[in-house]
């Protein structure tokens, strides 16, 4: 059962799945989104969105480890980004 403090653990745990899912078919293109790639959509719209409601409701329960780990999927691609340069050594 969902209760307001399993909320944010939740949406953390959702977020971190959709990025893991998004790395495993990172090359395909969703055209009906303008030809977006996965790991885009994850981390520009969906992880900062859940991020944003997580990070409320671990604020009102006043969680601070997952205020943290809810503000970490706001900024993934900022995180994402700078993984892959210092990977990819652009």
């Amino acid at each position: 059962m969902l209760t307001e403090k399993n909320i944010s653990r939740f949406l953390f745990l959702v977020g971190i799945l959709i990025l893991i899912i998004s790395f495993v078919f990172k090359d395909a293109k969703l055209s009906f989104l303008g030809g977006i790639r996965p790991i885009g959509l994850a981390t520009v719209i969906i992880c900062p969105i859940l991020g944003v409601i997580g990070l409320l409701c671990a604020r009102s329960q006043r969680d601070y480890a997952f205020m943290f780990l809810n503000f970490l999927l706001i900024i993934s691609f900022f995180i994402i980004m700078s993984i892959g340069y210092m990977i990819a050594g652009a």
